[in-house]
């Protein structure tokens, strides 16, 4: 998941909006490419390994679902499918990234070729599955915080810390579908950046484009955000999640912040263009009215117009009651050359 620049990383959250459908999870690829992700995040689910039929729905979606068990076996990709969608993120040249919910996730995800992983907000204290990813130091690692307090948030920190260096996130994430603007909590980006060393970003599910733009102009490394082709379409996520066109937006943003941070401007030292513009925005000594030949010039005759490329306002004293040497326009600055 390294990059050759250092731009903060766009993560485009597929969850399970796929549905189960193959060539729809190939149509989020694709279309997370084309917004500007970096990264493409899927969730790896086998009902067998992680749930229980005492598992109750968050959102129940359809009535062909008898439980939260039966979701996640329905919605499953088989090894082969994973293989392909993999192998299709390189082709497409964006990371591939999951959330493993069980062991046998991390393993089996792993021998398919998958190197960038997400624990998820209610994985967070899942140690069982970090100690499975963290057995490669070099992949990528992220860990969302949506339901975990400071002591459990250092508690995970440090025990990654111990196992990577590098390579390694930390994101301020609130778990409500969709949240608001008032737990968004851009503040604890802030302190995270102070309180680890590690890369900080925010994982978003207001459904709006603002939490992230505000979070990389605060210097967030990551965000990480559900889409979907449309807000309309019927998903547990649909309501917390951002259509390809705003995410597009997120990554244009990304680009401008980018660019502004990292381009220092001194004040002192004027480019070719700002001093180009300051002659033709600033003004120069002009007549009020015409003068001929021969006139003596008079300080009530004289005034400041556009553009500055004539006398400025400083030389006005040393050109009253001076002659002029040709008759003079009112529409013409005045130049040096204009006075005996």
């Amino acid at each position: 998941m390294k990059l050759k620049n250092t731009k903060p990383l766009i993560v485009a959250e597929v969850g399970l909006s796929h549905k189960g459908n193959f060539q729809r999870a190939i149509n989020f690829i694709k279309n997370a490419k084309s917004s500007g992700a970096d990264i493409v995040k899927f969730q790896t689910h086998f009902a067998k390994f992680e749930s229980t039929l005492d598992e109750p729905f968050r959102i129940n979606i359809s009535k062909k679902f008898k439980n939260r068990y039966d979701y996640w076996e329905k919605t499953e990709f088989s090894k082969r499918e994973w293989k392909k969608i993999i192998d299709i993120c390189k082709k497409e040249k964006i990371f591939f990234a999951t959330s493993p919910f069980s062991i046998e996730a991390v393993k089996i995800m792993r021998s398919l070729g998958c190197r960038n992983w997400k624990i998820g907000s209610g994985e967070a204290l899942s140690f069982g599955i970090i100690k499975e990813i963290l057995k490669n130091k070099k992949d990528g690692f992220i860990v969302s915080t949506g339901m975990s307090t400071w002591k459990e948030i250092c508690k995970i920190y440090n025990y990654v810390r111990k196992k990577k260096s590098s390579n390694f996130y930390i994101l301020q994430c609130t778990t409500e579908y969709p949240n608001n603007f008032k737990n968004v909590g851009l503040n604890i980006i802030e302190k995270m950046k102070k309180k680890f060393n590690c890369m900080i970003g925010l994982s978003d599910h207001t459904g709006s484009v603002f939490p992230s733009i505000s979070a990389l102009s605060l210097g967030a490394k990551m965000i990480e955000a559900h889409v979907c082709h449309s807000k309309k379409n019927k998903g547990p996520d649909s309501s917390s999640s951002l259509t390809f066109n705003e995410l597009k937006l997120i990554a244009n943003a990304r680009d401008a912040i980018f660019i502004m941070n990292n381009n220092y401007v001194n004040k002192d030292i004027l480019n070719s263009s700002q001093k180009k513009n300051r002659k033709i925005f600033s003004k120069s000594l002009a007549l009020k009215n015409d003068l001929k030949k021969g006139e003596k010039i008079q300080k009530h005759n004289i005034t400041l117009k556009k553009p500055g490329i004539g006398l400025n306002e400083k030389m006005l004293n040393n050109i009253v009651n001076k002659i002029a040497k040709k008759n003079l326009s009112s529409k013409r600055v005045l130049q040096v050359g204009d006075f005996e």
